[in-house]
C-alpha cells in the first residue's frame, strides 16, 4: 500500500538524517583533534549514505509507480528532495574531512583565534541540522523558520570569518598565510546550511516546489 510504503520511506530518510548528524559530528571533531578514527568513521557513514541514498531513491520512484494522490505524491517528492540533501550534506562533510587531513599533513594549524571562530560556526550548523530533521519528521512550519533564522546567521559568519581570515594572513609571515585551504571550508560549512535550509523550504510551502525547475524561458 502506497501509504505504508511512504511511512517506511520517512523512517528511512529520519535515519538517513541523523547519519548525516554523526558524521558532521565526526567531522567537528577532526577540524580539532587529529584522530583518524573519526577521519575513517566518517568516511565510512558517507559510504553508507551513498548506498541507502540509491535504495531509498529507486524505492520511491517504485512508490510513485503503484499510483498516489496529490498529497502522496508532493510527499514522495519532497522525500526524493531530502535524500539528496541529506547526501549532499555527506559530500561536504567528505570535503571538510579530506580538507582538514591536508592541513594536518602539512602541519597546518589553526590559529586560536580561527579555531574559537569554527568552534562558533559548527556550534550554529549542528543547531541548524538538529532543527532541519525535526522540522522534517514533524511537519512543523515553527520549528522550519528557527532553520531558515539558523541558516542565516550560518551565512553571516562564514562572511565575517572569510574577512577576518584574510586580516589575519595580510601582512603576516605565520603559517596561516599558508592556508589556502581554510576559505574552502567555510564555503563547504556554508553549502550544508544551504542544504538544511533546502530540507525545509517544503515544509513550510504548502505545495512541492523545486526552484531547479523554475527556469525562465525567454521567447
Amino acid at each position: 500500500a502506497p501509504v505504508f510504503a511512504l511511512e517506511n520511506a520517512k523512517k528511512v530518510v529520519l535515519h538517513m538524517g541523523e547519519m548525516t548528524k554523526d558524521m558532521f559530528n565526526h567531522t567537528v571533531r577532526f577540524s580539532f583533534h587529529h584522530d583518524h578514527k573519526s577521519f575513517e568513521a566518517g568516511l565510512a557513514i558517507e559510504e553508507m549514505l551513498d548506498s541507502i541514498d540509491k535504495k531509498t531513491h529507486d524505492y520511491l520512484v517504485k512508490i510513485a509507480q503503484a499510483g498516489l494522490d496529490n498529497t502522496m505524491s508532493q510527499l514522495q517528492a519532497e522525500y526524493v528532495d531530502t535524500i539528496r540533501d541529506f547526501e549532499r550534506i555527506g559530500d561536504h562533510c567528505t570535503n571538510l574531512l579530506q580538507f582538514f587531513e591536508m592541513r594536518y599533513d602539512d602541519k597546518v594549524e589553526l590559529s586560536e583565534e580561527a579555531s574559537k571562530e569554527l568552534r562558533k560556526l559548527y556550534e550554529v550548523v549542528l543547531e541548524t541540522m538538529a532543527y532541519a530533521i525535526e522540522a522534517f519528521e514533524s511537519d512543523s512550519k515553527v520549528i522550519a523558520r528557527k532553520v531558515l533564522e539558523r541558516e542565516d546567521i550560518i551565512d553571516k559568519l562564514v562572511i565575517k570569518n572569510r574577512k577576518r581570515h584574510i586580516m589575519r594572513i595580510t601582512g603576516s609571515n605565520s603559517i596561516e598565510t599558508q592556508d589556502q585551504l581554510y576559505v574552502d571550508i567555510l564555503s563547504n560549512i556554508e553549502r550544508i546550511g544551504d542544504h538544511c535550509n533546502n530540507i525545509v523550504i517544503n515544509v513550510i510551502q504548502e505545495y512541492y516546489y523545486n526552484e531547479e525547475m523554475d527556469y525562465d524561458f525567454e521567447g
